[in-house]
């Protein structure tokens, strides 16, 4: 069903006059290639919903998209269009990792310093906080943030999560270290329901329906 689904989807994109539809189908589809690493076909979405959105989660989706092909000087190059007053932290932080992933070190620092305020609640941009100071050296900083992700993320994504890390360019240093590896063992802090995967009954399809619901 969920191959019949992504065939549909993919026949239907371009003929797709309702915006919302279509961001919705495309973002679902990038999601899928992602978790299946069809990575050509999720650049190739990824650079469809940024060429129509051009806007900065668009940026940093098609951005993480690059680096995770390993193509820093691309990703440094759409960060690099980027309206200045449309980036936020994500972007800066990815815009970092791309130019240290390239050696560009000073520059890197330079935008990572500009990256100011309280530490976020978006996994998504914590993360990349992490793997930028790792970039940097500040390997301290970078297993705090790590540690903070693995707490932050339901149980069920986070073993996905640890694998994501052992394999990022941007941990490989540390890894076979104590540091890195006490990091790993941190466990989430977070409650989920075992039915659905969900933080709660709230959004889950069986709402009311099941015992944990009802109370029971």
């Amino acid at each position: 069903m969920l191959v019949r689904r992504i065939i549909l989807l993919r026949q239907n994109l371009d003929k797709e006059q309702d915006a919302q539809k279509w961001q919705q189908s495309a973002q679902a589809l990038h999601s899928f290639y992602i978790s299946k690493a069809i990575y050509s076909e999720a650049l190739a979405i990824a650079e469809k919903i940024h060429a129509k959105s051009n806007t900065a989660l668009s940026a940093a989706q098609l951005a993480e998209t690059q680096l995770t092909m390993g193509k820093n000087e691309e990703a440094t190059r759409t960060l690099a269009e980027l309206d200045p007053e449309k980036a936020i932290p994500a972007t800066k932080a990815l815009h970092a990792i791309a130019l240290a992933r390239q050696g560009q070190l000073q520059e890197a620092r330079q935008i990572g310093a500009g990256i100011t305020g309280t530490i976020p609640n978006d996994l998504g941009t914590l993360y990349s906080l992490a793997r930028m100071h790792a970039a940097f050296g500040n390997d301290g900083k970078a297993l705090t943030m790590l540690a903070d992700c693995f707490a932050a993320i339901p149980p069920s994504r986070l073993d996905n999560l640890k694998q994501h890390a052992k394999q990022s360019p941007d941990f490989v240093h540390l890894a076979g270290t104590p540091g890195f590896a006490k990091t790993l063992k941190t466990e989430s802090k977070v409650a989920e329901s075992k039915c659905s995967g969900g933080s709660s009954c709230a959004g889950c399809p069986m709402r009311g329906k099941c015992a944990m619901s009802q109370g029971g």
